[in-house]
């Protein structure tokens, strides 16, 4: 379990990067489901929810018992103009906060892990529980970035 827990956030660090150079820069503002973020979005959000991720694992780390602030992600997206970001730096900026997160995950000791915090929309949550939706975070915008891989193509059946 542990090397899956240790390992995630580089994981998807690497994929999330692989993914973005194999999709066309043309499809980077395509949107294929009104309800969800563009590439160029996707990138600016991860970046920009990078060190919210990270403080939160910090303050639960520090302070157990910390109450988490919900941050509105669509007014979050619209504030921080995500679809006004260039993907390039976007991407490099999540990155580089990326590493700031692993290096702090890699430093905690195990004892932390079950330190807990609260959510107000999930309740009582550990360190650990923190890492592990920072992973799952990452697998639902994996998921909406192999979607742009795949060619456009019309139905002629």
């Amino acid at each position: 379990m542990f090397t899956y827990f240790y390992s995630a956030p580089a994981l998807t660090l690497d994929s999330i990067e692989h993914l973005i150079g194999l999709i066309p820069t043309g499809r980077h503002d395509e949107r294929l489901n009104a309800d969800r973020f563009t590439v160029r979005e996707i990138i600016a959000h991860l970046a920009d929810f990078e060190p919210i991720f990270r403080s939160r694992i910090q303050h639960a780390i520090d302070q157990p018992g910390y109450v988490i602030t919900p941050v509105d992600e669509d007014l979050r997206a619209r504030e921080m103009n995500y679809a006004g970001l260039p993907v390039a730096g976007s991407l490099a900026k999540f990155k580089h906060e990326r590493l700031e997160t692993i290096a702090l995950i890699e430093k905690m000791p195990e004892e932390v892990l079950r330190n807990p915090v609260r959510h107000p929309q999930y309740g009582e949550v550990t360190v650990a529980d923190l890492v592990w939706l920072l992973a799952a975070h990452d697998s639902y915008h994996v998921q909406q970035l192999v979607l742009y891989i795949a060619p456009k193509t019309a139905a002629t059946w």
